[in-house]
């Protein structure tokens, strides 16, 4: 899945082709020119960039004529139904931002190589989305214990908040009292404290270019167990916190698109 990479004035010419100036998932503050002639000067460098890689040809009237595939992708990063923003924070290397659009016309995938290149992709079907989203955030599990709880934003956030400063003690009390049995406190305060890497997995459901619905779990790699935390269903001010291993989260990455899917139904 190797992709088509555009530098940042060529992407623009997709947003001009679709007619819009907002992506879901980025800076849209950034991405285009705010003033008039810097858009106009960005776009014919774009336009000559994807002539030169033989994505469009510009005609003896001087019309644009952008490659079918190019126009597929801009129609779907523009207009997705359901969007995947996945950012995966790891100690050593940072930030990664990785996004899915999803709609009628396909699946594209969209990554940043750097600051100013767009690395765009066709995925051929769901399933193909669900498994990369699940590799991307690939965890390894505890082989010691299975755990979950329930307690609110606010306890949960105290009590990170507890073993980032190393109070130990009492951030495993508060755990224990919150319905885990100890090793798993142990082990969960051990990942808040030295994470091998942390996520976040936005799913939204879009009219337009417009989020009208979201799903947004956490996910926590510690040094020996991986944690989803996520809302409550059926009340926004309760966390479920929930020991997971690599089929829990493939499972759930499909069964909260589902949700989402058959929520605009």
């Amino acid at each position: 899945m190797d992709g088509l990479i555009l530098e940042r004035n060529e992407f623009l010419v997709l947003l001009e082709a679709a007619r819009t100036n907002k992506i879901i998932g980025l800076d849209n503050e950034s991405l285009i020119p705010h003033d008039q002639a810097s858009h106009l000067a960005a776009l014919n460098q774009g336009v000559q960039g994807l002539v030169a890689k033989e994505l469009a040809t510009i005609s003896d009237d001087e019309t644009v004529m952008i490659e079918r595939e190019i126009l597929e992708f801009s129609q779907i990063v523009a207009f997705p139904d359901v969007a995947f923003i996945t950012t995966r924070e790891t100690p050593d290397t940072g930030g990664q931002l990785f996004l899915h659009y999803v709609n009628q016309l396909g699946i594209v995938e969209q990554t940043l190589p750097t600051e100013n290149q767009h690395r765009l992709a066709f995925l051929p079907d769901m399933l193909v989305l669900f498994d990369r989203l699940a590799f991307l955030l690939e965890v390894q599990p505890s082989k010691a214990f299975e755990a979950s709880m329930r307690l609110s934003q606010d306890e949960f956030l105290a009590i990170k908040g507890l073993a980032e400063d190393r109070a130990d003690a009492q951030a495993l009390n508060r755990l224990t009292a919150a319905g885990l049995e100890q090793q798993a406190a142990q082990s969960l305060i051990e990942a808040i404290q030295a994470p091998v890497f942390s996520a976040s997995l936005a799913i939204v459901r879009c009219e337009d270019t417009e989020i009208v619905d979201a799903i947004n779990p956490a996910i926590l790699q510690g040094p020996s167990s991986a944690w989803a935390i996520q809302l409550d269903e059926t009340n926004p001010e309760v966390f479920e916190v929930q020991s997971i291993d690599q089929a829990w989260l493939r499972e759930h990455i499909q069964r909260w698109f589902e949700q989402l899917a058959t929520a605009a139904l």
